[in-house]
C-alpha cells in the first residue's frame, strides 16, 4: 500500500469507469435501518401502475433534466417514463422532442449501439415467452410491474434511483 501511495497512483478505475463522478454513500443509524425502505421512499400505493407513472411524470422533479455520466444522456423522468411506456412520435410531439434522448456522440460513437426506443407490447412479447419457462420451473411470473420498472432502472434513471436509495444526494435521499 505505501508503494502505492507513493507513486500517486489513484485507485477505483480510469476517468471513464461507470464510477467516474460518484458521490460519497451516506450511512444512517439504526433509526435509519429499522425504518426501511418504506422510511427512506414512503409507503407504496397499491395501485401499483398509476403510483409509478404518477411519480415519474406528475411529481416535482419529474420534468427536471439530468445528465448521466457514463454515456452523457440528457433526459428526465418523465421522458424516461414515455421512452419505455409509449415511444411514438406523438409522445415525441406531445413531448416537444424531436428524438428521443440518447447517448453523446463522443461517449459511444458507433450509433448502432445506441438505445432505440422499443414498444413495450414488443418487449412483453417477450416476457411473455420467459414466464412460459417460468411456469415450467414453476416460479413466479413476471409482472408488467416488474418489466417496466426493470427497463426503467437499466435506463438512464438508474442515477435518480441509485441517488435515492443510497442517499448520496445531499438531500436525504429525495433527488
Amino acid at each position: 500500500l505505501q508503494k502505492l501511495a507513493a507513486s500517486g497512483a489513484q485507485g477505483g478505475g480510469n476517468a471513464d469507469s461507470k464510477f467516474a463522478g460518484a458521490v460519497e454513500l451516506s450511512y444512517g443509524g439504526l433509526d435509519v435501518f429499522f425504518g426501511g425502505l418504506e422510511g427512506q421512499v414512503g409507503a407504496p400505493d397499491p395501485k401499483v401502475y398509476s403510483a409509478m407513472e404518477a411519480e415519474h411524470t406528475k411529481k416535482a422533479d419529474a420534468k427536471l433534466k439530468f445528465v448521466t455520466g457514463n454515456y452523457g444522456v440528457t433526459t428526465s423522468s418523465e421522458i424516461e417514463w414515455w421512452f419505455v411506456i409509449d415511444p411514438t412520435r406523438e409522445r415525441l410531439a406531445r413531448l416537444r422532442l424531436e428524438q428521443w434522448p440518447a447517448e453523446g456522440d463522443s461517449k459511444l460513437p458507433e450509433r448502432r449501439h445506441r438505445r432505440r426506443p422499443v414498444p413495450l407490447a414488443k418487449v412483453e412479447e417477450e416476457r411473455d415467452r420467459v414466464n412460459e419457462r417460468l411456469r415450467t420451473i414453476e416460479q413466479p411470473e413476471m409482472t408488467r410491474f416488474e418489466l417496466v420498472a426493470g427497463r426503467l432502472y437499466t435506463g438512464p434513471l438508474f442515477v435518480k434511483y441509485n441517488s435515492v436509495l443510497r442517499g448520496g444526494n445531499g438531500s436525504g435521499g429525495k433527488f
